[in-house]
């Protein structure tokens, strides 16, 4: 009996030692092979602003034009190099080989030809429309002297068009004030319709532009925006606008930008650097705990 009693009091002593630990104490870390103390993540509410983003742009210009040839044939000029400046007007190709010359002679021949039986056509309509008038023409002359008159006139169209071509496609005038970026052919080519020759831009400037991350495109909403051209100081600037959509590829969209005054000048082809503060919520964070 005495043995039961003392075996039983050890294991209440035990007991009460376990339960004390489980209400007021705290296990120790996992260490060895669990490693170290196991972090807790937790979730921040978003908030507004975060740190500002910039991103490399461009200073486009107002207008940016890929030259091409108007019809097929020979290149025999080309005034500008890469770089020059040119004038609203000024030849930028010129197409006037000899072949071109003599197609120019021949279809010029043609209009004088065309324009000669249509005012002879016109004449004879007139003429019979009298003679009608006086009953000394019958309506069947009258009519085949009208038919012919709209046929003559039809061909003289046909010419005109056939000269304009020619001589239009034997130069090719400067849409505006502007410079060559990019020579794609040299004289002596021969080309065919469509074919680009030159690319060209406006002097005059257009806008600062931006590939924007397609994750980041939610700051444009509300944000606030500067621009700097090369090493110049940050100037303020708004959205204009966003174009088209994103490019898979890059997975951005390009943005437009323009300076907020009127008088910052720009400088069309310069490396810009665009900076958008604000706009969106900072992604959810978490702390070790």
């Amino acid at each position: 009996m005495r043995h039961r009693g003392s075996a039983a009091g050890a294991i209440a002593m035990v007991l009460a030692a376990l339960n004390v630990a489980g209400c007021g104490g705290h296990p120790a870390p996992k260490s060895g092979a669990e490693g170290a103390p196991i972090a807790v993540a937790t979730l921040r509410p978003l908030t507004a602003g975060g740190a500002a983003l910039t991103l490399p742009a461009r200073i486009a210009a107002g207008e940016e034009v890929v030259v091409t040839a108007l019809r097929a044939g020979r290149l025999t000029s080309l005034p500008h190099r890469e770089g020059d400046r040119f004038r609203a007007g000024a030849p930028l190709a010129a197409f006037d080989a000899p072949e071109a010359r003599d197609a120019l002679r021949a279809a010029r021949a043609n209009l004088e030809a065309a324009t000669l039986r249509g005012e002879q056509a016109r004449r004879q309509d007139a003429r019979m429309e009298s003679l009608f008038v006086l009953r000394v023409a019958s309506q069947r002359e009258r009519e085949l002297a009208e038919s012919d008159r709209r046929d003559a006139e039809a061909s003289l169209a046909s010419t005109q068009a056939a000269y304009a071509e020619l001589s239009s496609g034997l130069t090719i005038p400067a849409p505006f004030d502007g410079v060559v970026v990019r020579r794609m052919l040299d004289p002596g080519a021969n080309v065919t319709a469509g074919q680009p020759i030159l690319a060209i831009r406006s002097i005059a400037p257009g806008e600062i532009v931006a590939a924007v991350p397609e994750s980041e495109l939610p700051r444009l909403a509300h944000g606030r925006f500067a621009f700097r051209s090369d090493d110049g100081p940050w100037r303020d600037a708004v959205l204009a606008r966003v174009d088209g959509m994103t490019d898979y590829a890059t997975r951005t969209r390009t943005a437009r930008f323009r300076p907020a005054s009127h008088d910052t000048p720009l400088v069309p082809g310069a490396f810009a650097h665009v900076r958008i503060a604000g706009g969106t919520p900072a992604l959810a964070g978490g702390d070790t705990a």
